[in-house]
């Protein structure tokens, strides 16, 4: 229904400062001071107490890969 509707605009703010604290490894070791320091603040919408999801949706991104490593 939105193919070709993406408007680019403006970059996410400092994206290259947390890039690597969004991989699905990073986030499996996350601890929750720097993810409410860091991840949470940037992801507002996201309730606090949601780091379990980040965890989870880790997980299933780990296991969806098809990298038998993992």
């Amino acid at each position: 229904m939105n193919k070709g509707a993406w408007a680019e605009g403006k970059e996410f703010p400092e994206l290259a400062a947390i890039a690597e604290m969004l991989t699905p490894e990073a986030i499996m070791k996350m601890d929750e001071a720097s993810y409410f320091e860091k991840i949470q603040p940037k992801f507002w919408y996201i309730p606090k107490t949601s780091i379990w999801l980040w965890k989870v949706n880790a997980i299933r991104s780990m296991a969806n890969s098809g990298d038998p490593q993992q």
